[in-house]
């Protein structure tokens, strides 16, 4: 008999970057000065971080542990990337760009940062980051060059811009082609890049560049430390956004505002950037679009039984607004500017002042952010790769939908530590990248993490028995696995013990199942994939989840 008829359906685990926080909506804020100097602490509640998390996450061990393919003897041209916007969009882009350049088996010629009159920069890569020691831990994932042979020097690259293309697309088959034929060129990375069609070494050696290689120049890491130590302890850093170029692009309305936030705002929204009226305002903010102000993240912090005496390190660009909101509650506010010298601080550029918050916010005992922008993708992945989860981001959508349902004082609070804690405790909020898995801090035995979702039929075992219906057990609860666990010796025969963690709409089922290896699966590409039958799946999960994340090991 063929398995077809027997088995209809397999599941395929792999990489997945957990779901943002739920969807919660809402219309305009009002002002809540009055509230904040009458409720001074969230009554009943320790504060956020007492509250014993289920999920965290933590880097694959594919990458960390990774055994590298060892480098073709021959490339096929060389690779700089153009980056563009402020720091934390530029490393993105690099690190995007380091594994487009393994993947092309091409050399890494150092970025170009550009120089921009917006963010006051004039900063390349080298004034930011170590050169030497990046190319001493890139070593084995991709070549790096300082200089280019004389032939290649005096030419400019050929631009291949993907930053602007619209939807997916696929490196090999869109700027190989470009590569081959002028064995020199640069590259602006898109969002929209197909990362599930990267080999695990293209993987290995984007994550190796953005957690282990990109370390701080000696004299701009000493000016790090000097501000860090400067800080009185424990201390939360606090990324607030609420400059009048962010509030201008959100195209949000404020009541409140002093008359000199106002005018920077319409100053800064220009012709193109009008604030969006009616029932369209009203729908933007429930979508959460819209920037928290520092007097409603304060009074979050209270909500979250932040104490009001908290040393807090304000990580904020220069022009924040409306910042009394902020620190008339809480006044252990300390800034980079105040810390350090006066000439020394005016002398610095954009790109030096976002390291040093970057570094004192991977460091700090505690890191929260009203905004979930480049700097807190890359402050949150960082802060999970040194074993630190103190790290959480203020919902504007839940805000949003308590204010306009007319919830206030204490109930507010209640509700906005309800929502806070749920995605605290979840992990909810942080969409960290592919270098990173959602992991459970009570394991099965030390198993095994991974991710899971459908796989199309027909599949038909060849590795094993073929198709004999003999090799199948009962309730048919059987898998197929990829090379990562073939190689770490899942062979035929091979019995797993397996349950479902967590997915999309709360798919799992209370159940542990044991689960027979019955072939191996050369598709894909995750290296600690596992394939479960249609049965198998149904048995830990609702077939409603179509993607969750699951623990395993081998019995």
């Amino acid at each position: 008999m063929s398995v077809i008829s027997v088995k209809p359906l397999f599941v395929i685990l792999s990489t997945l970057s957990f779901l943002l926080a739920i969807l919660l909506l809402s219309p305009s804020t009002p002002s809540l000065q009055s509230e904040l100097s009458t409720i001074s602490r969230n009554s009943g509640n320790s504060d956020i971080w007492s509250v014993k998390r289920i999920f965290e996450w933590r880097p694959c061990n594919w990458w960390l542990q990774s055994r590298l393919t060892p480098l073709p003897e021959k490339n096929n041209g060389y690779i700089r990337v153009d980056c563009y916007g402020g720091l934390n969009q530029m490393r993105r882009d690099f690190c995007d760009g380091v594994g487009i350049a393994r993947l092309l088996n091409a050399t890494l010629v150092l970025p170009k940062f550009e120089v921009a009159a917006y963010w006051n920069e004039s900063s390349g890569f080298a004034d930011i980051f170590d050169v030497d020691y990046f190319i001493k831990q890139m070593n084995g994932f991709v070549n790096v060059v300082r200089e280019l042979p004389p032939e290649i020097s005096s030419k400019e690259p050929v631009r291949v811009d993907c930053s602007k293309r619209k939807g997916q697309f696929d490196y090999i088959e869109s700027v190989l082609p470009s590569l081959l034929k002028h064995h020199y060129i640069s590259i602006t990375p898109a969002m929209s890049q197909r990362r599930d069609r990267y080999p695990q070494n293209a993987k290995a050696a984007l994550c190796q560049a953005c957690y282990s290689a990109l370390r701080l120049t000696k004299s701009l890491e000493h000016k790090a430390t000097e501000l860090l130590e400067a800080i009185p302890k424990p201390f939360l850093s606090l990324h607030l956004r609420f400059e009048p170029d962010m509030v201008a692009y959100s195209q949000c309305q404020y009541s409140g505002l002093s008359p000199t936030s106002m005018k920077a705002i319409e100053a800064a929204r220009g012709d193109d950037r009008k604030p969006w009226t009616g029932e369209a305002a009203r729908i933007w903010r429930k979508r959460g679009k819209c920037p928290l102000t520092p007097n409603e993240t304060a009074f979050i912090l209270q909500a979250l039984s932040i104490p009001t005496n908290t040393n807090i390190y304000l990580a904020a660009g220069d022009g924040l607004m409306e910042i009394e909101g902020l620190t008339s509650i809480y006044t252990n506010v300390v800034t980079k500017s105040a810390l350090l010298s006066g000439e020394d601080f005016e002398s610095m550029h954009g790109n030096t002042k976002a390291a040093l918050d970057y570094y004192v916010s991977i460091n700090s005992d505690s890191y929260m952010a009203t905004y979930f922008g480049n700097m807190d993708k890359m402050v949150s992945a960082m802060r999970a790769f040194k074993g630190l989860y103190k790290t959480l981001f203020l919902s504007r959508r839940a805000f949003a939908e308590f204010t306009s349902e007319g919830l206030e004082g204490e109930r507010l609070m209640q509700a906005l530590w309800k929502a806070h804690k749920d995605d605290f405790v979840m992990g909810r909020g942080s969409a960290l990248p592919d270098c990173f898995l959602i992991s459970k801090e009570a394991y099965l035995v030390h198993g095994d993490i991974g991710t899971a979702t459908f796989y199309s039929p027909p599949y038909i075992p060849t590795k094993c028995d073929g198709n004999r219906e003999e090799q199948f057990p009962p309730g048919n609860l059987f898998v197929a696995v990829s090379e990562g666990l073939w190689d770490n010796g899942a062979a035929c025969g091979r019995r797993y013990r397996l349950r479902c963690l967590s997915g999309p709409r709360r798919p799992c089922k209370r159940k542990t199942i044991d689960v027979k290896v019955v072939d191996f699966c050369p598709i894909t590409p995750c290296p600690s994939t596992i394939l479960l039958s249609t049965d198998a799946f149904a048995a830990i999960a609702h077939q409603r989840g179509r993607k969750i994340n699951i623990e395993y090991i081998q019995i």
